[in-house]
């Protein structure tokens, strides 16, 4: 299937980051990256990220926009 890898900067205070896809949470980690396998091809998404410790979440990222490959890459 289509798949989206998406990266960022790590948060020294942040415990996990939480993953929005079109303002829709898709998942929490603990690292840095995050593979998207719902995705379908030549699709645009935007993407934000938040940090997540015991205080509550940070402020949303910006939004990534990222347009998913046109063919099966896998």
């Amino acid at each position: 299937g289509t798949q989206l890898l998406v990266s960022w900067t790590a948060n020294p205070s942040a415990t996990s980051y939480q993953i929005f896809r079109n303002g829709t949470l898709v998942g929490t980690v603990s690292g840095t990256e995050f593979l998207d396998t719902l995705v379908s091809p030549s699709t645009e998404y935007s993407y934000t990220v938040t940090a997540l410790n015991t205080y509550g979440p940070s402020p949303a990222s910006n939004p990534t926009v990222i347009t998913s490959p046109a063919f099966d890459e896998f």
